[in-house]
């Protein structure tokens, strides 16, 4: 399916590795412009992707990791020259800022909130 999308698509092609990843091709892996780990809160990478094709970090915003995690996580992601990393669950408040902020200090950059709170838009 990922080979036969990738000819008809000029869209962005990602997976959530949940663990079936080692069942894909290396020609299907190709084609893909990125892979997720797919563990909440869980950090790691795959060896069937490239390092920088993989997000080996997926933060869940409502049971999150504490903020030195995911500086920790997201720093050795950084140094690990990985493709990025991920949060889910991002809440309709500022009161995760602290983990933006975290993330951020691994670039040496910080986060901050409008004080403009947007409601959630599912299909608009």
């Amino acid at each position: 399916m990922i080979i036969a999308l990738a000819g008809k698509t000029n869209k962005s092609i990602s997976v959530f590795d949940w663990g079936n990843t080692g069942t894909l091709s290396s020609t299907a892996i190709s084609h893909l412009d990125w892979g997720c780990q797919g563990t909440l809160n869980g950090y790691g990478f795959n060896s069937s992707f490239a390092k920088g094709q993989y997000l080996p970090l997926f933060v869940d915003l409502t049971g999150p990791l504490s903020d030195n995690q995911i500086k920790s996580y997201t720093t050795a992601a950084k140094n690990a020259n990985a493709r990025g990393v991920a949060f889910f669950n991002l809440p309709m408040s500022s009161y995760r800022l602290s983990s933006f902020n975290a993330a951020a200090q691994a670039f040496g950059e910080t986060v901050s909130h409008t004080g403009k709170t947007y409601s959630k838009d599912y299909g608009n």
